[in-house]
């Protein structure tokens, strides 16, 4: 009797435990960016870093597509010209790699973990020397390294129906080993080559060995480890903001999704999200860019998930802590562009630099430091690192 008390007792209580977690775990979150607040640098960060990126012959580059963040490196994903590059924190050059498909940071083993085109993972120091490489079974688009040393990878959008065969899930999740262990998401085959933004970075590493992914035209993000999928967010806009009902899942829409986004058919469609990428969370905020064409200077956006209150991380005024820098540079059209623990990451031109530098210095302001630091950079010089670095006491 009290065996069988005892065990419907611990039955009972997870049972609770999985309601509650399944209550903690999914968000649904009803915001309108008409009223996001605005703020000073200073009310989210109490220290601003910025950090010319080297330049040379070797290490010039167009823009900063991924920013992957570990120990004192910064590891920069650059589509235009294929290439990875890797910069000590403080931007001194360090080694340029080529880049095929994606590529993530493992950070159990503080290696760099590359995936090209015959579908190898390539693994190197964060020097850049080359340690090994594996095969994997099957081809994958997309690759994220959990902490375990295994990988969320996800599947290619074929343009030939005959190669659908077989690609039954989004993404899979593989160990250290790259065996399959799971999957995720059920191939949606509404979607079509087409449908999709090459450059759309649907892995966001939030700098501790988890990752939110989303999808283009979608609100819904979902946090996922190397277990699954530990929380979901799910967004909900005013219409006007929101794509046409159905949208992720009419086949009236197949391979027409991207002409539809790109292409407006009325000025109301310029107003339409696009999707929430990047999107990154630290403690409870939630950063994230809707990719509106209409709303360029106000689609980075700050949820607060205690107070519900939504900010413009594009309407945070610079103050003293930024040497009144934005965190943002509206006209450059660079979203937020990595997260670690301690602090977010954002990139603004060389020369959008010097121009707010003329600008402050006209207000009277021009701090010292910031004039020491724009007398090494010129305009053509490579995108700037802007490091800002949480208050201590953020909640």
């Amino acid at each position: 009797m009290i065996r069988n008390r005892r065990f419907l007792l611990i039955l009972l209580y997870s049972f609770f435990f999985i309601i509650l977690r399944s209550q903690t775990a999914n968000e649904t979150i009803r915001i309108d960016p008409d009223n996001a607040l605005g703020a000073t640098v200073s009310d989210f960060f109490d220290h601003v870093d910025i950090i010319p990126l080297e330049t040379t012959k070797e290490s010039v580059f167009g823009r900063v597509y991924q920013l992957k963040v570990i120990d004192n490196r910064l590891i920069i994903g650059d589509n235009e010209t294929l290439a990875l590059l890797i910069f000590s924190s403080d931007g001194k050059f360090i080694k340029k790699l080529k880049l095929q498909k994606d590529f993530t940071i493992d950070r159990k083993n503080k290696e760099i973990a590359v995936l090209d085109g015959d579908n190898k993972i390539s693994y190197y120091d964060l020097n850049g020397k080359l340690l090994r490489s594996k095969k994997l079974e099957g081809e994958f688009t997309a690759l994220f390294s959990f902490n375990n040393g295994g990988f969320a990878l996800s599947s290619p959008r074929p343009s030939q129906p005959a190669r659908l065969q077989g690609i039954k899930h989004d993404v899979f999740l593989v160990d250290n080993s790259l065996k399959r262990v799971g999957s995720l998401f059920p191939y949606d085959a509404t979607f079509g080559i087409m449908d999709y933004n090459q450059y759309y970075d649907m892995f966001n590493d939030q700098g501790n060995g988890t990752t939110i992914y989303s999808l283009p035209y979608r609100y819904t993000a979902f946090e996922i480890d190397e277990t699954g999928i530990s929380r979901t967010y799910k967004f909900i806009f005013p219409e006007k903001y929101s794509l046409p009902k159905d949208f992720d899942n009419d086949s009236i829409f197949f391979n027409k999704r991207k002409d539809y986004i790109f292409n407006p058919k009325s000025d109301q469609d310029y107003y339409r999200f696009r999707g929430l990428n990047p999107f990154y969370r630290h403690q409870n905020l939630l950063f994230f860019n809707t990719n509106s064409v209409y709303l360029t200077y106000n689609n980075d956006l700050v949820y607060d998930l205690s107070s519900r209150n939504i900010f413009s991380l594009n309407r945070i005024v610079g103050d003293s802590t930024s040497f009144y820098l934005p965190i943002l540079h509206a006209q450059s059209q660079q979203s937020l562009r990595a997260i670690d623990e301690n602090s977010i990451y954002t990139t603004m031109p060389a020369g959008a630099l010097l121009q707010l530098k003329k600008e402050i210095d006209l207000s009277g302001k021009s701090p010292t430091r910031l004039f020491k630091i724009t007398e090494m950079v010129k305009s053509t010089d490579n995108p700037i690192i802007i490091r800002s670095r949480f208050k201590t006491n953020d909640k």
